[in-house]
């Protein structure tokens, strides 16, 4: 439909880790790690999303106002 978006991690062998859907933040556009924090955003630029890569529990996600 367009508004679901996936991170997914693999190991070298290309076997799933973890993974993680989301409903309603439309397709992920760019990925960067800051000090053990996947940062993901979303393709219109208007969600971030966190993840603790120490803790895949701690999650944060924040709109992004243009």
């Amino acid at each position: 439909m367009g508004n679901e978006g996936f991170i997914a991690c693999t190991d070298a062998e290309d076997r799933l880790v973890w993974g993680i859907f989301f409903e309603n933040s439309n397709p992920i556009k760019n990925l960067e790690i800051k000090d053990e924090i996947l940062i993901a955003i979303n393709e219109h630029t208007e969600l971030q999303i966190e993840i603790n890569l120490e803790n895949l529990t701690q999650i944060k996600m924040t709109s992004i106002k243009s």
